[in-house]
């Protein structure tokens, strides 16, 4: 009785993550679509048609990435084309920061869960460089195989964590199913998932 026990809680608690990543595959920011697509309206007024095509063109392939395919996994070529697309696209918006990818082709094959790196990339843009922040804006994506594993690292030269922020996403990523977020909130809701 105490294995099936064990069991529903465990079935439980994989049909909650799966419903919290579905509810992250339809979270993706508003805002930002809304300031690819103002983006492209001001290139237009501007007559700038082959830089709105261009980013129309990299708008589509992102939305293809992330929203159409939307399947569980995906290999690393697919990630990297999604995380690429996705920093071309806020370098429109916010063009004094650079993006800089070490993935090795060789990786391409390797699968992994679908929408598990954009959301840390995503917070490089969003987190890392407050208004007031005048140094390099530089933003990272490495991957290489570590004792068997395939390890991917984001990292950016941005201001930094809060200690009490830090601790709070320590203790998540230790036991993220026992981690609670304060209700109606949606902090570290991407990085939980």
């Amino acid at each position: 009785r105490i294995n099936t026990l064990i069991n529903d809680v465990y079935q439980h608690q994989i049909m909650h993550q799966q419903l919290e990543l579905k509810t992250l595959y339809k979270a993706i920011n508003p805002h930002f679509i809304y300031n690819v697509l103002d983006s492209i309206q001001w290139e237009l007024r501007f007559n700038k048609t082959d830089t709105a095509l261009e980013t129309l063109y990299t708008f589509s392939n992102y939305l293809r990435n992330t929203l159409i395919l939307n399947q569980d996994t995906q290999s690393v070529k697919t990630m990297r084309n999604a995380i690429q697309g996705y920093c071309n696209l806020q370098q429109i918006l916010m063009d004094d920061i650079v993006c800089e990818y070490n993935i090795p082709e060789e990786l391409d094959d390797y699968i992994l869960p679908s929408m598990l790196i954009l959301p840390l990339v995503e917070n490089c843009f969003v987190h890392a460089f407050p208004a007031e922040y005048e140094r390099e804006k530089k933003i990272t994506i490495s991957a290489q195989i570590m004792d068997s594993n395939l390890i991917i690292t984001v990292t950016d030269t941005g201001s930094g964590i809060c200690a009490e922020d830090l601790h709070t996403i320590m203790l998540l990523l230790r036991n993220p199913l026992s981690y609670q977020l304060e209700e109606n909130s949606t902090r570290f809701f991407a990085l939980k998932n």
